[in-house]
């Protein structure tokens, strides 16, 4: 062999043996894929975020939900969570949720926020956010049961 000359073991992409001079049907050599579309459009944000309690009957926990979105190439959501007021946001999802819905652990105050990303990778803009605050009674003793605030 030639030190210009390739040798190919196995299969090669279609794309490289086209450009090499076909798969061995030189019947038609013109391979035209067609205009490819790119979606650049992003989801619709999320909207009505709102954070719930259960404070009894087993370990405290928060339920976030917010109204799902309908396009059909909806990936799932990312939701974020801050526990300073907004000043800090940390994301509670590795991969996108499939359902408009998630259980957290408790905190007696917990701000929520969500979007939206389709299969394209195009995220909306974050939700306005939706909080949860325990407020306790005046008197300095907890309440049998949580003031929810969703804002």
């Amino acid at each position: 062999m030639t030190p210009s000359a390739v040798r190919f073991f196995g299969v090669l992409p279609v794309a490289f043996a086209l450009a090499l001079g076909g798969c061995g049907d030189d019947s038609d050599s013109s391979f035209n894929p067609g205009p490819t579309t790119v979606d650049t459009v992003a989801p619709a944000v999320p909207v009505n975020v709102q954070a719930t309690a259960t404070l009894g009957g087993g370990p405290a926990s928060i339920q976030v939900e917010w109204d799902g979105n309908s396009e059909p190439d909806l990936a799932g959501y990312v939701l974020q969570r801050s526990l300073d007021r907004g000043a800090t946001w940390t994301t509670l999802t590795v991969t996108p949720l499939a359902t408009a819905s998630y259980d957290d652990v408790y905190y007696s105050r917990a701000d929520y926020r969500v979007a939206a990303v389709d299969f394209s990778d195009n995220e909306s803009a974050f939700s306005t956010p939706g909080a949860w605050i325990y407020i306790p009674h005046d008197s300095g003793k907890n309440p049998s049961k949580a003031a929810e605030q969703s804002f």
